[in-house]
């Protein structure tokens, strides 16, 4: 006698399984609180703002550049070496809502932004280029993100 390819208790296995899978699925994905743009401004020939925002969600903030040493991982931009360019200048930032005091649960005092982060570092540029770079930050609300790398990159003209 031939036997069946149907057992209701393999089924019932394969259900459970493929349920448990989807659960953890679920519960794994990666939390994206913070969403960057940017754009390069021209100011005048061959003076640029680049400009990078930072769209954090609700319940969530950014930290700034500047934080104490036991502090969290601020946020920070790296240029590429280019010799079209010159950077003025540091990168300066602004956002909707700025905060600073001591973080209970780093015990320091830290700077971070709400809302919305408007970073901006200011170039002179020679010749026709790209503007390569990297960012990074992490971003926290009852708990963190783990620190994240962004690259970025503009094209300006003198």
């Amino acid at each position: 006698m031939r036997k069946s390819f149907y057992n209701p208790a393999w089924f019932k296995f394969l259900a459970i399984v493929f349920g448990i899978v989807l659960s953890i699925q679920s519960y794994s994905q990666i939390v994206k609180p913070v969403k960057w743009s940017w754009k390069a401004e021209k100011i005048k020939a061959g003076e640029y703002n680049l400009v990078l925002t930072a769209m954090i969600d609700k319940n969530w903030h950014l930290f700034a550049q500047v934080q104490a040493p036991k502090g969290p991982l601020p946020t920070t931009f790296e240029f590429e070496k280019n010799q079209n360019i010159t950077l003025v200048g540091n990168v300066t930032e602004k956002g909707d809502v700025v905060k600073e005091g001591k973080d209970p649960d780093f015990k320091t005092h830290v700077k971070y932004f709400e809302g919305k982060a408007v970073f901006t570092q200011r170039i002179k540029v020679l010749k026709s280029t790209k503007v390569k770079g990297m960012l990074s930050f992490m971003a926290c609300s009852t708990s963190c993100t783990a620190p994240e790398d962004i690259d970025f990159e503009f094209n300006v003209t003198p």
